[in-house]
């Protein structure tokens, strides 16, 4: 049983690194994309 709670543990980790990967990877999207997207529609796009 105690490769079970290993392979538990590793999907946990796993879970919670694609989670917190996800959270990450929004977070830059939103701080890169809002400014971005204010500046175009401010300047005209390109």
């Amino acid at each position: 049983m105690a490769l079970l709670s290993v392979v538990v543990d590793v999907a946990l980790v796993t879970a919670i690194g694609a989670v917190f990967v996800a959270v990450v990877l929004l977070t830059v999207v939103a701080v890169v994309g809002v400014p971005v997207s204010l500046f175009r529609l401010v300047f005209g796009p390109g």
